[in-house]
């Protein structure tokens, strides 16, 4: 299934609860990262499917922590990265998750890592 074609028939709530699980993510993070208060995240889980706009969005998180577990390998070494600041970054990672820009940043730098590019 391409992601388009995921973004228009939309995510499920499901998927967004099984993506907090497996990277630990608390509530709030998750707010966050779906640029919503902790109560519009709560309203968000309570609907079958995202909407489209919820569903790009979740998508492009999403492939930034799939990236990050093949770059960094562990949940542990994510949270750590996430959370501190990087040279090239000139920011923390987490920080900027919130905006597709950021998420593109974040992925990208991510890539740079992996393949020994600082």
């Amino acid at each position: 299934m391409t992601l388009l074609t995921q973004i228009e028939e939309g995510i499920s709530a499901r998927q967004v609860k099984d993506f907090q699980q497996k990277f630990q993510l608390t509530v709030q993070d998750m707010a966050f990262l779906m640029a919503l208060s902790r109560k519009g995240y709560y309203n968000l889980l309570e609907h079958e499917k995202l909407s489209r706009q919820q569903s790009e969005r979740f998508l492009n998180v999403q492939q930034v922590y799939e990236q990050a577990l093949e770059s960094l390998e562990s949940i542990e070494n994510i949270y750590q990265w996430m959370h501190t600041s990087h040279g090239y970054l000139e920011r923390v990672p987490f920080e900027i998750l919130d905006t597709f820009t950021g998420c593109a940043e974040v992925k990208a730098e991510l890539i740079r890592l992996e393949h020994g590019v600082l």
